[in-house]
């Protein structure tokens, strides 16, 4: 467990996870300073459709009606690791509440330890919900019917009549009495987001406490039909669950591992594994999933899930795309050119770490090859092979590699032509498809192919006079980005060693920054020191000039295949490690800002930053 006392707690932050997308995500300091931040943030359509069920619960003790709550004035440290405990002390009475959600089950519980060195008192639980989607705010808290017996509570949203939502404490009499709620989220006011919610409490419970007494007491919040009741069963098994999945490595790659499950989830419209692409509010996109499988799911053993998430998003290829994103309740969406590279790039690494050759070889093949051919032949998007052999990608504002955003319409980041990382994925998909047709129908057309695409690739991307590849051709684009590395890193890198070598020096002195890589040089005029601001700020500076912590992976596998240690490539990667103790623990960040000190911003634990810090590891460990 990592403890935290109250002087190091400022701008930390905890994740827990349920394995359906839905989360709990807090401060250390046991407040909320975020709309995303709630107990309960339930996932109705695993992984999409989050709501913010449980805000949060408010505790005061109370001794001869002096009131003492439970908040950061009274809080001695927190621990966080498997679960979050938040250990309080007031008034002679200690408290541990630990925190932990119920795996494949939008259910969460509480642990109330409670030891009282102090004349009898009272324990007064308040339950506070806020009953929206979980990326807005309530203009006015939403109306609930709550109807109570026993030690169980039963409550009707007015908002979502469908849902009901269930709370049982072990001990304790509730009293009905619906209170209003209103916060301030500071976190969200510096995005320029709303930054003003209400909540509604149905009641609160009330527990003795006699004096010189210990007492353990179980809270559960669930809108599940069926679910467990005992608090402490709930956070033995999800220690034991996750302990279980990081058996092997040291403490990093335990760590790593325990955090790689948070983005593993269950697809409802496919009924099969896929991956969120980061907390708190990615879905799960093709791009992001298939750059993920390997470190996610390979790496830590767990090969059925891999298997899973390709059968995931190869039976919804569509014209020879993957998807690329799973919208809220939508049809999915296929504005993406790589996806599908990276589709056969995972089906090749399966078969490494596997041997499944029938999954692969029988089942997969086929398919791969219909991608391969519909890119020849040219499908959506104006992704064709032209007369050179090199992909051509996008039209007019088409968004379709990774760099994707747009502002008012207008592309921020005009990627249409020939790209770099695109080819150096189709060459490096055409030397797959080649290894696996000399295992079945030994196809001569794709090491063809690679051959015609290698000499184009050389002639048409590198830039003799400025000793690096372009971003782009066709229009030419010479902007200095970290995505040739893709020409080296991959494992049939169509870039030359020897060529590679120097271009790795330059990433690595004007692109590299510990935490990930710059996205842009930042000679260049157009580069944004910070990510920060109101969305269409932080929107111009997202692409030119953040940093990304998965471009670690490609950097260091480029490290490598250019002859750095494995020492020098571990001294390279620490510092991304070392951020999982900043902002949200045990968490790697999407991205940093591209100048010093680097803040940790965007999405506070993201599956790809993950999964290429566990992949490299893996490699040099």
């Amino acid at each position: 467990m990592k403890r935290f006392d109250i002087n190091h707690i400022p701008n930390k932050e905890y994740l827990l996870t349920n394995g359906l997308g839905g989360y709990c995500y807090g401060g250390l300091d046991g407040q909320k300073h975020s709309k995303y931040h709630a107990l309960l943030n339930a996932s109705l359509n695993p992984p999409v459709n989050r709501l913010s069920i449980l805000g949060e619960v408010r505790e005061v003790i109370q001794i001869n009606n002096q009131p003492y709550p439970l908040d950061s004035q009274f809080l001695l440290y927190t621990e966080t690791d498997n679960t979050v405990s938040f250990h309080y002390i007031a008034a002679g009475i200690a408290i541990v509440k630990t925190i932990s959600m119920v795996h494949q089950q939008n259910t969460i519980a509480i642990k109330y330890n409670i030891t009282n060195s102090n004349t009898s008192a009272k324990l007064i639980i308040s339950p506070i919900l806020t009953l929206r989607n979980h990326s807005t705010v309530n203009k006015k808290a939403a109306r609930t019917v709550a109807f109570s017996y026993q030690h169980d509570v039963k409550i009707i949203p007015m908002n979502y009549k469908d849902i009901l939502i269930s709370m049982h404490l072990s001990d304790g009499v509730f009293t009905n009495q619906e209170k209003v709620f209103s916060y301030f989220y500071p976190n969200d006011k510096k995005r320029g987001e709303e930054a003003y919610d209400q909540g509604i409490s149905p009641g609160y419970w009330t527990i003795m406490i006699p004096s010189y007494t210990t007492k353990e007491i179980s809270m559960i919040c669930s809108i599940e039909d069926q679910y467990p009741q005992d608090a402490n069963q709930i956070i033995n098994n999800e220690i034991k669950r996750l302990d279980h999945l990081s058996f092997y490595g040291d403490s990093i790659m335990k760590r790593l591992a325990k955090t790689a499950d948070q983005f593993i989830v269950k697809r409802a419209s496919t009924k099969n594994y896929s991956v969120i692409a980061g907390y708190p509010w990615f879905t799960d996109w093709g791009r992001d999933t298939l750059i993920s499988l390997e470190g996610l799911t390979l790496v830590t053993g767990r090969y059925d899930v891999a298997k899973s998430i390709i059968r995931n998003f190869s039976s919804t290829l569509k014209n020879g795309l993957a998807v690329n994103m799973f919208p809220d309740n939508n049809k999915p969406i296929y504005n993406t050119v790589d996806a599908s590279l990276w589709l056969i790039h995972c089906c090749y690494k399966y078969l490494l770490y596997t041997r499944d050759e029938r999954f692969i070889l029988q089942e997969m093949y086929p398919l791969l090859n219909t991608i391969i051919s519909s890119y020849i032949e040219g499908t959506d998007h104006e992704i064709y092979l032209d007369d050179d052999f090199l992909l051509h990608a996008g039209k007019d504002e088409d968004q379709i590699t990774w760099m994707d955003v747009r502002i008012d319409g207008k592309a921020v980041t005009p990627r249409h032509g020939k790209v770099v990382e695109i080819n150096a994925l189709w060459y490096h998909c055409l030397k797959i498809m080649n290894y696996f047709s000399r295992l079945t129908d030994h196809n001569p057309t794709y090491d063809l192919l690679a051959d015609k695409t290698k000499q184009s690739f050389i002639n048409k991307f590198y830039d003799q006079s400025r000793g690096y590849l372009l971003d782009v051709a066709d229009p030419d684009d010479d902007s200095f980005r970290p995505n040739q590395l893709y020409a080296i890193a991959l494992d049939f890198n169509v870039l030359p060693i020897e060529l590679a070598k120097p271009i790795v020096e330059k990433i690595k002195n004007r692109l590299y920054i510990g935490k990930g890589l710059r996205s842009l040089d930042p000679s260049d005029k157009r580069y944004q020191k910070h990510y920060q601001g109101d969305l269409k700020t932080r929107d111009k500076a997202y692409h030119q000039g953040t940093s990304w912590g998965f471009l670690i992976g490609p950097f260091l596998r480029a490290c490598l295949k250019c002859g750095y240690s494995h020492k020098e490539v571990l001294l390279l990667l620490m510092p991304l490690i070392e951020s999982m103790d900043e902002g949200c623990i045990n968490c790697i960040n999407e991205i940093f800002d591209g100048d010093a000190p680097y803040t940790p911003r965007g999405a506070v634990n993201q599956a790809w930053s993950i999964a290429e810090v566990l992949c490299i590891y893996h490699m040099i460990k």
